[in-house]
């Protein structure tokens, strides 16, 4: 199953599927192209290994999302 991001604005809402990117700079880079003033997403962590492994989307967020604000929810 393919991870996916919505962006949604008042009026639109857009599907965008990662492709080459890991899903953190995917969406980092959907917020910059839509200009977005505040990105909302869900945190959860996995097991050590995995994340290790393949890497965590909220990390990325966090380390990454300088230029806009961040709104997690567990």
């Amino acid at each position: 199953m393919p991870i996916c991001a919505v962006m949604a604005s008042v009026r639109t809402a857009q599907v965008v599927a990662p492709e080459l990117r890991s899903v953190g700079d995917t969406l980092l880079a959907a917020g910059a192209e839509h200009e977005a003033s505040l990105l909302i997403m869900g945190a959860y962590s996995h097991s050590r290994l995995r994340e290790m492994l393949l890497g965590g989307a909220t990390r990325h967020i966090l380390k990454n999302a300088s230029a806009r604000p961040v709104l997690l929810a567990h």
